[in-house]
């Protein structure tokens, strides 16, 4: 059986930028990955956004969106990253595109509580980074 990573991409909201983490740990044998990812931060809003294959193992990303920077945890190391900026990071663009779709499509993510900020620097990075994902494309006959 091959080893599972997960990735966590925790992000808030500062201003017209996102303050981006990551931490990254073997997910302990036996326990649900869903389960031990919306755990990992309290008060967060936290969703599956890709899995990718390394030498490694299979990494399994999660993005925790944070209602505000104060709420990051202590000691993570962090990026303030500008919604063009973020292209550098792919993954991390991705996951954000990722939820900018969900706010659009999902009654439950669009009616989440406390993200404002985080939604508008999701709906720059989508006016910044094409094609669109899987979804927001409009094919006409």
């Amino acid at each position: 059986m091959s080893t599972v990573i997960v990735e966590h991409l925790v992000m808030a909201a500062h201003g017209p930028d996102v303050v981006l983490g990551c931490q990254v740990a073997e997910l302990p044998h036996g326990a649900n990955p869903v389960a031990h990812a919306q755990a990992a931060y309290p008060g967060s809003f936290a969703h599956s956004t890709s899995w990718r294959w390394t030498d490694a193992g299979v990494v399994l990303t999660f993005a925790h969106v944070l209602p505000d920077e104060s709420s990051l945890p202590p000691g993570l190391d962090s990026v303030r990253l500008s919604a063009y900026d973020l292209e550098r990071h792919q993954v991390a663009c991705h996951a954000v595109r990722h939820l900018h779709f969900l706010e659009r499509t999902d009654e439950s993510v669009a009616s989440l509580q406390g993200f404002d900020d985080f939604w508008a620097y999701a709906s720059r990075v989508a006016d910044y980074h094409y094609p669109a994902v899987a979804g927001l494309l409009q094919f006409t006959a």
